[in-house]
């Protein structure tokens, strides 16, 4: 039988993950380590509270993405509008959800969020000023 056909003897290493244990499961798991601005953030909050350079970021994934839908694979000539339009729409979108969490993680406090607190002197959900640190 041939070396690589024997059973090996050596332990398998568990996978272990880099993530943070408060940073693991669902989303009622984070935990608040900066002071909060909203508890539970609605969307037009939250859009308000993404940072420019994230959304010219989504601007510049969206046409890299047109780029790649129009050059990408081999397809007829009246499908390559359609193709580049599709890809820049889902380029931009994926980049958007993804600002769209951190920019909720950072109102909630569970990133950092130092530029929200100088920007909103009271919770948004309460008359609580934000100079009092999170408790945990």
């Amino acid at each position: 039988q041939p070396d690589w056909m024997r059973p090996s003897n050596k332990k398998k290493k568990k996978f272990t993950s880099t993530t943070p244990m408060s940073l693991q499961g669902s989303q009622n798991s984070y935990v608040q380590r900066y002071p909060a601005i909203h508890a539970s953030p609605g969307l037009s909050l939250i859009l308000a509270n993404i940072h420019p350079k994230e959304y010219a970021c989504c601007g510049v994934t969206g046409l890299v993405s047109y780029f790649v839908g129009w050059f990408g694979p081999h397809q007829p000539d009246w499908m390559r509008p359609r193709s580049a339009m599709c890809a820049a729409v889902v380029g931009a979108f994926i980049f958007l959800g993804k600002y769209m969490r951190d920019s909720q993680f950072r109102l909630k406090g569970i990133t950092k969020n130092d530029r929200e607190v100088q920007k909103y002197k009271y919770r948004q959900d309460s008359a609580i000023p934000n100079s009092m640190k999170a408790t945990i």
